[in-house]
């Protein structure tokens, strides 16, 4: 048997794959820099409150992928100009 919410939506000219679709179509929020690292320094300290035993060659991986973010971020700053820093005219 339909329900109501199923009757509305077939007469408004809608199904249940294209509400799905719908949610499936957004795009994911873009991460940015900071919160990867941050996500990174949080799985960190997880596995050290945890005492998993993880590999030493993945922890020295994600400690690199931290360091390449961060480099990547100074690389992304814009140098400001000097002129505007004693605001000459």
């Amino acid at each position: 048997m339909m329900t109501e919410q199923e009757i509305v939506n077939i007469v408004k000219g809608q199904s249940e794959n294209e509400d799905e679709d719908d949610t499936m179509n957004k795009p994911e929020p873009t991460i940015t820099s900071t919160e990867a690292i941050k996500g990174l320094e949080t799985a960190l300290k997880y596995v050290q409150q945890k005492n998993l035993e993880i590999d030493f060659q993945v922890i020295r991986n994600v400690n690199k992928l931290k360091k390449e973010i961060s480099y990547k971020i100074s690389q992304e700053r814009v140098q400001t100009r000097i002129e505007e820093y004693y605001m000459l005219e």
